[in-house]
């Protein structure tokens, strides 16, 4: 067993989180051969898809998330974040294809009518209403262990 796989093993078996963040189709490939290699220990991985970046002409882009979403992940462990003025659109997308969304200001700091969030709170608050507006709930703190914290 390769020190990465042994790690990874250590970590599922202490219960320890891992999150695993992908940035394109070439990173979710190579990740999807170390599962198969065995080097990921998790059934069902936490992944996080970063649509768009902090200093790039591409931003985010709705669609840009769907060629993500056809590459065998299960649903419930997948998450999203997104970069630039159309991130909400991403988020949003996201929440309704029934992956997660990450937000705060490590990814952006603009509320989606353009003013400048004050806090972290009113950015989460904002997603919080949109989600609900859609018909969908933010998950528990409980909720979020289950799904992000191994077996």
């Amino acid at each position: 067993m390769s020190d990465c796989a042994e790690l990874l093993t250590w970590c599922n078996t202490e219960r320890v989180g891992i999150q695993y963040i992908l940035y394109d189709l070439a990173d979710i490939q190579s990740f999807q051969r170390a599962m198969k290699r065995g080097v990921i220990p998790e059934s069902r991985p936490n992944i996080l898809l970063v649509v768009g970046r902090y200093q790039s002409v591409v931003p985010a882009d709705a669609r840009a998330l769907m060629t993500f979403l056809p590459l065998g992940f299960p649903v419930s462990s997948w998450m999203i974040c997104a970069f630039g003025a159309a991130g909400y659109e991403v988020l949003h997308s996201a929440a309704l294809l029934h992956g997660h969304v990450r937000i705060g200001f490590e990814n952006g700091t603009i509320l989606p009518d353009g003013r400048t969030a004050p806090d972290n709170a009113a950015l989460v608050r904002s997603m919080r209403e949109a989600v609900e507006y859609l018909g969908l709930r933010g998950a528990s703190a409980e909720e979020c262990r289950a799904v992000f914290l191994p077996g």
